[in-house]
């Protein structure tokens, strides 16, 4: 009887209590949606990109409102610039497994290909000219991170993409030197010395 009684009086509120959370994500939505644009949601990278190692808590917050904009617009290449930027965050605090995670989902938003190229972007397409520097930080990204967690073929499956890329010379020297570091925790030492030449 007990039981009865408290589902009574318990479920109306309960119900109630799920309709308002329903509509306050409707309201959420709506009103991230309003505020959605592209010079805002740049802003908001470019002030977090500038920020992110003095002041980490405020850069992911200037984020995660990028990336909710990002999401609402429907915009992949400032979605994957947000998610890029996150896993950069969470690189400077060593929280690898979340930083994986996200260059993941950079590499996955930015990868060049045919039905992202056709997409319009800030009034340019965002072809593989438009998302190279970020692509290629990406790939960078889930090297650092896969050989930190100790995922060392994935780390070089990575690395090794990033040198098919047009990378200058610098890239390039630091890509290999990545490369051998990676050999070297395999305790592969004369494929480290290889890379190194």
């Amino acid at each position: 009887i007990l039981l009865v009684f408290t589902g009574v009086f318990l479920g109306p509120n309960s119900f109630a209590q799920q309709n308002a959370e329903k509509a306050s994500k409707k309201d959420s939505y709506s009103s991230v949606k309003s505020r959605a644009n592209t010079n805002d949601i740049q802003r908001l990278l470019s002030d977090a990109e500038k920020i992110k190692i003095t002041n980490p808590k405020g850069a992911l917050e200037n984020v995660q409102e990028a990336l909710a904009m990002s999401i609402a617009e429907e915009d992949q290449f400032n979605e994957g610039k947000s998610y890029l930027l996150l896993g950069e965050i969470n690189e400077s605090i060593q929280e690898w497994k979340l930083a994986l995670d996200n260059y993941l989902n950079a590499y996955q938003k930015l990868y060049p290909n045919e039905s992202q190229q056709d997409r319009k972007i800030s009034g340019k397409l965002a072809g593989p000219a438009n998302r190279y520097p970020e692509f290629k930080k990406s790939l960078a990204g889930l090297g650092n991170t896969n050989f930190k967690l100790g995922q060392f073929d994935d780390a070089l499956k990575y690395y090794r993409e990033l040198l098919t890329h047009n990378l200058n010379a610098d890239e390039k020297a630091e890509c290999q030197l990545n490369i051998s570091e990676v050999y070297y925790g395999m305790k592969n030492y004369d494929q480290a010395l290889k890379a190194l030449d």
